[in-house]
């Protein structure tokens, strides 16, 4: 696995800063080389997800302050967020850099190419670099619009119907079983999963 380097800064990072992990042992390479201390989290995304080729792990502000707010972003609004994302599942609280903050997206990764991760930041996976970060970028639209929409006041949410011939439409083109989306899990609530944060 390659990945970028312990407490470096994103924007100055080069090509050869990057630290290359055997992802069996999770040591790196170079043992004078300190990867990032969310490796784990990266290595679970990949375990779970041989068709995922990059691993991006972000702190988009809105989707962060979404998870603040203990509201999931609602996934059954965008169209393009059906077909683009699929569902975008929110973690429960996990301290960032352990073993449980990855595990806490295991189950999650399996069918979602963006997760929030609660009061922390993302994972977004896709089969290219490119693909990840576009999806990034899609999860950060999506909690800007969605926040939007509330403050002009409530959401409403898209026909289930529509929902289904939207999830067909991503299953298609993902080649991937679509995941039930909220508004026919029974747990929604005005169109909104509300999370339970601990105290």
């Amino acid at each position: 696995m390659l990945i970028t380097p312990s407490g470096a800064c994103k924007g100055q990072v080069r090509p050869e800063d990057m630290v290359v992990v055997d992802l069996e042992t999770g040591r790196p390479l170079d043992p004078a080389a300190k990867p990032s201390s969310e490796m784990r989290l990266h290595a679970v995304a990949y375990e779970e997800r041989p068709d995922a080729n990059a691993v991006l792990h972000a702190h988009p502000p809105l989707a962060v302050a979404f998870s603040l707010a203990g509201v999931e972003i609602a996934q059954c609004l965008l169209p393009e967020v059906l077909i683009g994302l699929g569902a975008i599942e929110t973690t429960e609280y996990a301290t960032p850099t352990t073993q449980a903050a990855a595990e806490a997206i295991r189950h999650l990764v399996r069918t979602c190419d963006a997760i929030v991760l609660d009061r922390h930041g993302s994972v977004t996976v896709g089969v290219t670099l490119e693909a990840a970060y576009f999806n990034l970028e899609r999860l950060e639209w999506a909690a800007r619009v969605t926040h939007a929409a509330r403050q002009l006041g409530s959401c409403r949410s898209l026909p289930k119907d529509e929902v289904e011939r939207l999830l067909e439409v991503r299953a298609k083109l993902t080649g991937r079983a679509r995941p039930a989306p909220c508004n026919l899990c029974g747990a929604c609530i005005g169109g909104e999963r509300l999370l339970a944060i601990p105290s």
